[in-house]
């Protein structure tokens, strides 16, 4: 099937899209990503309570995600057990 005159091709659709995302959600350089992981590594204890816990997981998503909506749900594994 031929393309109608003026249409852009698929490839040329695909690489358009593949920028305007990069413009709205930026990627970090894979420095950033390190720093924000050892960040992550050095606050988290085993004794950090959940609300600590979940908060420092939250903080650290939306570092690595820049641009994006995130959530973190806690679960209650006392709920989840049978």
């Amino acid at each position: 099937m031929a393309r109608r005159p003026g249409t852009p091709a698929p490839v040329e659709t695909a690489a358009a899209g593949r920028r305007a995302a990069l413009e709205r959600f930026p990627l970090l350089p894979p420095a950033e990503v390190l720093r924000n992981i050892v960040d992550f590594s050095r606050m988290v204890t085993a004794n950090l309570g959940d609300g600590d816990l979940t908060r420092i997981l939250y903080d650290g998503l939306r570092a690595l995600l820049p641009g994006r909506l995130v959530a973190v749900r806690e679960l209650d594994s006392l709920c989840m057990s049978g």
